[in-house]
């Protein structure tokens, strides 16, 4: 091992099984999992790589191509890379921008304004966070800005729009850009993160078995769900077994409950002239 490569040595860049190996040759005996991690702790609080590494993210900078560090292309749903030719990338970026007298403006910042050369400026590190397997060298860069900029006669959705001044809310909608003679209204409703989330069937099972517990025949329980609206909509299944499901209705579950008010009955009737 070289001089360089010595200093530069760090346990956590190590394979698990080399590193229990090692361990073991230096310490005569197995470290615990726990033993290792702290060990591993001990070396990130200090290995400059991993500092540095944690500082840019802390910045922002997780997925910056920076020179020499290994960058991450995002995966669609099967976990396949997501490629973009430079075609993309004008499409994309035309959706991110408006201008308006001489300015510029993120469609998310709307009161912020942003002159050309800032915007230059912007572009060169949010294109490459975006799109880091692209090879944005100089010359593509400035090709990219002036048709973004320059290019007036372009195609909608290939170019920077001007901006009316106008904004309206659209939920539901999730086009941010709204064409109307050749300037754009920017639609500020934003898709909530928590609609990203895989949808989950609603379950009334918990509800179900607490309901077993404190009511202790199935007749009480049944009478106190009539005055819920909406529950005996809802089909349920007891976790003790001692029912499949309630009625789909509430004009159902009232017919139930009456025949079986009706059933009782006609039992103390027979008990009374028995006696």
């Amino acid at each position: 091992m070289s001089k360089d490569k010595d200093e530069n040595f760090s346990l956590i860049d190590l394979d698990d099984s080399i590193l229990k190996s090692a361990i073991i040759e230096t310490t005569g005996r197995e470290l615990t999992e726990e033993e290792i991690e702290d060990i591993a702790l001990e070396q990130m609080e200090t290995d400059e790589g991993f500092l540095l590494a944690e500082k840019r993210i802390a910045q922002g900078l997780a997925n910056f191509p920076f020179d020499g560090n290994e960058v991450f292309a995002k995966l669609d749903e099967h976990g396949n890379e997501i490629t973009h030719n430079l075609l993309d990338v004008l499409r994309i970026v035309s959706g991110w921008y408006v201008r308006r007298e001489f300015s510029y403006f993120d469609i998310n910042r709307l009161s912020q304004s942003l002159t050309k050369p800032d915007l230059m400026n912007v572009l060169s590190v949010r294109l490459k966070q975006t799109f880091p397997k692209i090879n944005l060298n100089q010359k593509t860069f400035k090709s990219l800005c002036d048709a973004l900029m320059e290019n007036v006669t372009a195609e909608p959705g290939l170019t920077i729009p001007v901006w009316s001044g106008t904004t309206v809310s659209m939920p539901g909608s999730d086009e941010r850009m709204l064409f109307s003679d050749g300037m754009v209204t920017i639609n500020t409703w934003v898709k909530p993160a928590f609609r990203n989330l895989p949808r989950t069937q609603a379950s009334l099972a918990v509800f179900d078995e607490f309901l077993t517990f404190i009511f202790k025949t199935l007749l009480k329980k049944r009478f106190f769900l009539i005055g819920c609206p909406g529950v005996c909509k809802t089909k349920m299944t007891s976790h003790r077994g001692r029912f499949s499901s309630f009625p789909r209705t509430m004009a159902q579950e009232n017919r139930h409950s009456q025949k079986s008010l009706k059933s009782c009955s006609a039992k103390r009737i027979r008990l009374s002239s028995k006696e």
